[in-house]
């Protein structure tokens, strides 16, 4: 069982690190909108 808790909690943060990332790189996105046009 802990091996297998260890793999799910590795892949849940993969998931949050994924969806974090994505969701700066929108943040990010959007805050240089302006400033490019």
């Amino acid at each position: 069982h802990e091996s297998s808790t260890r793999t799910f909690l590795l892949f849940d943060s993969f998931l949050l690190s994924t969806v974090y990332g994505r969701r700066l790189q929108a943040i990010i996105e959007l805050n240089e909108d302006p400033r490019n046009s």
